[in-house]
């Protein structure tokens, strides 16, 4: 629970018992630690003299100390557990606010970007942490169907919110725009992977 300089106190958010259970020292550090820089800020949990925009941070800890898990767990705690007493998620305010109607009612997101080489091991580590936890993830790779089948994942978790693992490659495909068609007798056309232009809506809001 946190003192807000311009109204009641803010509820208290907790990690869930089942992923608290299984954090190490570090890594509970690390959840408080990525709590403060993305989301303190915007449930105005810092004093006015301390207060700065919101932003993001880098957790540096060295291989094998168990980044995914801390980033996990930071997820699944801002995603699922950290909203106000009208249900509106903290990952939605602005500077401490709460967004009208209708950002305030849109289902809270995250996109995670990871190598090609990797998107599997994050979807695998998700599903071996949150065990059934209501938390939707959806992965987006080179191995997860055409452009239909990923227009239609994007759809479906910015409609239902969570958590979205995707690649780097087809992350540039969706933001760029589509290449201009070359004049007749010269090649190109557009990049495959997910139709350009479009966008990953949402965004990275943890």
């Amino acid at each position: 629970r946190a003192e807000v300089p311009d109204g009641p106190p803010a509820e208290a958010v907790a990690v869930a018992p089942f992923l608290a259970a299984v954090l190490k020292p570090h890594q509970i550090e690390a959840v408080r630690f990525m709590w403060r820089a993305v989301l303190a800020e915007r449930r105005a949990d810092m004093t006015k003299t301390s207060r700065r925009r919101e932003h993001g941070c880098v957790l540096a800890h060295s291989m094998g100390l168990g980044k995914t898990l801390s980033v996990i767990s930071f997820l699944h705690t801002a995603l699922t557990r950290a909203s106000n007493g009208a249900g509106v998620p903290y990952i939605r305010y602005k500077n401490g606010r709460e967004p009208p109607p209708p950002a305030a009612r849109a289902p809270p997101t995250a996109l995670i970007l990871v190598p090609k080489s990797v998107g599997t091991q994050w979807a695998a580590e998700f599903q071996r942490w949150l065990r059934g936890a209501p938390l939707p993830v959806y992965s987006l790779t080179s191995s997860t169907g055409g452009v239909a089948a990923h227009l239609s994942t994007l759809r479906r978790w910015h409609d239902s919110g969570g958590a979205l693992i995707m690649t780097h490659n087809l992350f540039l495909n969706a933001v760029q725009p589509p290449k201009e068609k070359t004049p007749r007798g010269g090649g190109g056309g557009a990049d495959g992977g997910v139709a350009g232009g479009g966008g990953a809506q949402g965004g990275a809001d943890a």
